[in-house]
């Protein structure tokens, strides 16, 4: 095995959850009067969900404060987690190959922490997951290598024995910064090409083979 600890983000690269948000944000929008805001949701994906409030509050010239959006964000999203947002192609199956192997995985995401767990518990996936870190316990979000150093610390694993999955382009620096490899899963719903030209490997999904080659162990 090339690699001591496996880190993933959740929404678009462990979950099929993107396409939500830009649903979602523009139902918010709708119901205090704004018109839809292409791109928001991916303006968004690597900030902290605090942070991601406060833009919108700012933005948007909000009464409401950052928690008080937060809240709102967590009602309108808790049942699709539990009940619509999919696992990706393969996912499953590779989590629990690599538990299988007793390899550390650790989960680094900037999903409001209530809506990650509804979903990795319809899915049963959290006895897969060794350490979940969230970039509201960090200084900072995915262009910072904040969050993915602590999920190696949590993980017990040094950073430059780690590999992070990632949808989105801000990751590029951060995991960069962590000195981790990186290999980017396609999502629809990001702009993916600075992360294809980047990453050390760029899949379709976890049921690509040239996955099972890079980490370091054969397809079965």
């Amino acid at each position: 095995m090339k690699f001591d600890g496996f880190i993933f983000d959740l929404d678009g690269t462990l979950a099929d959850s993107m396409w939500l948000w830009d649903g979602l944000l523009d139902q918010w929008l709708l119901e205090r009067g704004f018109g839809p805001q292409p791109g928001l949701a991916e303006e968004i994906a690597h900030l902290t969900t605090q942070q991601s409030a406060q833009l919108a509050v700012e933005r948007f010239h909000l009464d409401e404060s950052p928690q008080q959006v937060m809240d709102e964000w967590t009602q309108l999203s808790m049942d699709a987690y539990a009940h619509k947002i999919q696992p990706k192609p393969g996912a499953v199956d590779f989590l629990k190959r690599l538990k299988a192997q007793g390899m550390p995985v650790a989960l680094a995401t900037s999903c409001i922490p209530e809506t990650a767990y509804v979903f990795l518990d319809a899915h049963s996936l959290r006895p897969l997951i060794d350490a979940i870190v969230f970039t509201d316990q960090v200084a900072r979000g995915k262009e910072y290598p904040d969050v993915y150093l602590e999920a190696a610390h949590r993980l017990g694993v040094e950073p430059q024995k780690c590999v992070v999955f990632e949808d989105i382009p801000q990751a590029v620096k951060g995991v960069g910064a962590a000195h981790m490899a990186l290999v980017g899963v396609s999502d629809p719903h990001s702009d993916q090409t600075y992360l294809k030209q980047e990453a050390d490997l760029f899949l379709p999904d976890f049921t690509h083979p040239s996955l099972h080659s890079f980490i370091g162990f054969s397809q079965e």
